[in-house]
């Protein structure tokens, strides 16, 4: 399990709407993970701020947001994780897309092309936001085609979102359960699951480990 503290800033006080926040994220935790902000445990240890977890489970990375009210968490967000992480050495980290290492240059102009794409004062498409970041940091056709390639991958990959709540303050019976579970960001996709009692980190984890028992809707 690697561990990242998040002492400064926070991923969990606002409400993800859209996936161009959730590409943001991913890109804060590789770039954290690329600058070795990071510790591996086999547990998740006692804090008092926020932590991000990224658990290998079925092959797969996934990101565990854990809010700062350990143990009794009010808040989890869950996302998939897109790029590969291995370990070449030990004490060493690499992140992978398809074949290419992803590192802070990469960071960078992946940034860059989203800003150009997304901006509310300036809106390009994709093909020439591209250009516009090959120029301004002086890059190579190969990297044309990485950035075409991930920005594609990025907005098409499944995040997997998935957010408990320990919602004491909107409760309202079975419309609003104290406990429950919300399934994909936007309003258009969104549903609650009501949760008979409040989960931990634990519980989330059993639930979206394949080789465990699947639980039921009764």
């Amino acid at each position: 399990m690697i561990i990242i503290n998040l002492s400064k800033g926070s991923m969990i006080d606002f409400r993800i709407k859209d996936k161009i926040q959730i590409i943001k994220v991913w890109l804060e935790i590789a770039e954290k993970l690329l600058n070795y902000e990071y510790t591996e445990k086999n547990d998740i240890p006692l804090c008092s701020n926020e932590l991000v977890c990224l658990v290998k489970q079925n092959y797969y990375w996934r990101l565990y947001i854990l809010d700062k009210f350990y143990p009794e968490h009010r808040k989890i967000i869950v996302m998939s994780f897109p790029f590969y992480i291995y370990f070449p050495e030990l004490g060493n980290i690499m992140l992978k897309f398809q074949d290419k290492v992803i590192r802070n240059r990469e960071i960078s102009m992946i940034r860059s092309t989203l800003e150009y794409t997304f901006n509310d004062r300036l809106r390009l498409p994709l093909y020439d936001s591209i250009i516009e970041v090959l120029n301004d940091m002086e890059l190579q056709d190969e990297d044309a085609i990485f950035l075409n390639d991930i920005m594609l991958w990025l907005l098409s990959f499944n995040d997997g979102y998935i957010r408990y709540d320990y919602d004491f303050e909107h409760e309202n019976g079975s419309i609003h359960p104290l406990y429950h579970l919300d399934i994909f960001f936007s309003n258009y996709a969104t549903f609650k699951i009501g949760l008979a009692r409040r989960y931990q980190i634990n519980d989330l984890l059993d639930l979206l480990d394949q080789e465990k028992s699947c639980k039921y809707l009764n």
